[in-house]
């Protein structure tokens, strides 16, 4: 009972807390979820987009063009610290 009452009253001051900034909630979860949706449904190579359904390689693809791609975003940073210690 006392974790349920505990979980009950974070939860509601995480609501109030994002009520309280939208903006900040939309900066945070909008690359989180993408990322996350991009990481786990795009595949990665074109033979796998030619197997699906062209309609759900194009909405993957969409996904993918406006969110963050993870393993594309871990390369750019790697390729930003490589050319920096030249």
């Amino acid at each position: 009972m006392l974790v349920a009452r505990t979980v009950g009253l974070t939860m509601e001051s995480i609501s109030v807390w994002t009520d309280a900034h939208p903006v900040v909630m939309a900066l945070l979860i909008w690359p989180l979820v993408s990322a996350i949706l991009v990481f786990l449904c795009t595949p990665r190579t074109e033979e796998e987009y030619a197997r699906m359904n062209p309609r759900l390689a194009a909405t993957l693809k969409l996904i993918a063009a406006l969110g963050i791609d993870p393993l594309k975003a871990l390369e750019a940073l790697q390729q930003i610290t490589e050319r920096r210690k030249k």
